[in-house]
């Protein structure tokens, strides 16, 4: 049982990584094995694009993710394939700065419990010694941050929502369109290869090791400031 305890902690805190990972092996295996016609899925799913409410919806959902703290961040994967990079940009980007600004003000609304979490973040303590423009625009632009621990620690420190609302738009803007060009470059190179292989992929790869290295930046600086 005492080693459950740091297993446990670690794929708490490393999830992301693991299911993006996760992620390519899957879509390199079936592209092998060719067992799912992925060209006709995508044409499918690329067909209901023409109607509005369909970014609406892709909006909405973010909304309602981002303001419980769940994994908005995960609808890249629904829309980048089927959207163009642009047009998923900004479906991407609206759902994320509504969700943030109803964050904002829904973790005005917590109990104690939930700020002494937040307290004991070090997002939290980073945003209560600085969280001016450029450290907000700093952590929304830069990968592996949490996104709903910059909202709440954002709506409980109550700093100034127009910068909080800027920086998270452009940041996100920013971060977003290099996952969607990612993403769509390697849908591209599969439509015209036929198959998921490892040249398709490559986009994907890179997008994953950057990720890698963010978190690691990430663990690097905790730990430093563990030792001082």
């Amino acid at each position: 049982m005492a080693r459950a305890a740091p297993q446990h902690a670690f794929f708490k805190q490393h999830w992301k990584g693991l299911l993006l990972i996760i992620l390519l092996c899957l879509g390199l295996f079936l592209g092998l094995a060719e067992r799912v016609p992925w060209q006709q899925l995508l044409s499918t799913a690329r067909s209901y694009t023409e109607h509005w409410w369909l970014a609406l919806l892709f909006v909405l959902y973010q909304v309602v993710l981002f303001m419980f703290a769940l994994p908005g961040t995960s609808t890249v994967w629904l829309v980048a394939p089927i959207y163009p990079p642009i047009s998923a940009t900004l479906i991407l980007t609206a759902g994320q700065t509504l969700g943030a600004i109803a964050a904002y003000h829904f973790s005005q609304q917590l109990g104690a419990k939930w700020h002494k979490r937040l307290f004991q973040h070090q997002l939290f303590q980073t945003l209560q010694r600085r969280g001016d423009l450029l450290t907000l625009f700093a952590l929304r632009i830069l990968p592996g941050f949490p996104h709903s621990v910059i909202n709440y620690a954002s709506g409980v420190l109550h700093l100034p929502k127009i910068q909080f609302v800027i920086t998270t738009a452009t940041g996100t803007m920013i971060k977003n369109f290099i996952y969607t060009q990612a993403i769509f470059k390697t849908m591209q190179g599969f439509e015209e290869n036929g198959r998921l292989d490892t040249g398709t992929l490559m986009p994907l790869i890179l997008l994953a090791l950057l990720l890698f290295f963010a978190r690691l930046i990430m663990i690097f600086l905790q730990r430093h400031k563990r030792v001082h």
